[in-house]
């Protein structure tokens, strides 16, 4: 499991097609049937209502548009459990478009994946799981993660104006 989400990280990584985080393609994987982008909101940013990450914090986001209808259809939030598991996991082997195979070494598509009626966003939180970035030696409690995590959701839609 974990090759398979660290053969999905170098994946991402290199098909980041341009600053605004929207990618082009995963290696092995079949056509993107919608958007994707990946990137992260930064620890420095305040949003439009003026919530704010905690300085050095920077989430690693995943969002797949949904293959219906972006413009009108609902947007979903997914944060896996914990606490220190990844979001990638259930994009690469749950509910994501595709199904990555560390074994095999294969990515096929899903064809019951949660994107074709949803756009899904993947967060990696709190900040030190999976992709995302802190400081080191943070120490988390519910309270802390829950404002910073809003601050984060917040930060995503100031991004993404067209989803609110």
């Amino acid at each position: 499991m974990i090759k398979s989400l660290m053969l999905l990280g170098v994946l991402s990584l290199i098909a980041i097609a341009s600053a605004d985080d929207k990618m082009s393609k995963l290696n092995a994987c079949p056509a993107f049937k919608s958007d994707f982008y990946s990137g992260y909101l930064n620890g420095t940013a305040t949003n439009t209502n003026g919530y704010e990450l905690a300085t050095g914090h920077n989430y690693h986001y995943l969002m797949v548009k949904s293959e219906n209808n972006p413009a009108t259809d609902p947007v979903v939030f997914w944060f896996n459990g914990g606490p220190g598991c990844s979001s990638m996991l259930a994009f690469s082997q749950e509910n994501g478009p595709f199904f990555v195979d560390n074994v095999a070494k294969t990515c096929t598509e899903n064809k019951n994946s949660w994107t074709k009626n949803f756009t899904m966003v993947y967060l990696e939180h709190p900040v030190g799981v999976g992709f995302s970035e802190s400081p080191s030696g943070i120490v988390w409690n519910d309270i802390a993660a829950s404002m910073d995590q809003f601050a984060g959701i917040s930060m995503f839609f100031d991004k993404y104006p067209d989803l609110v």
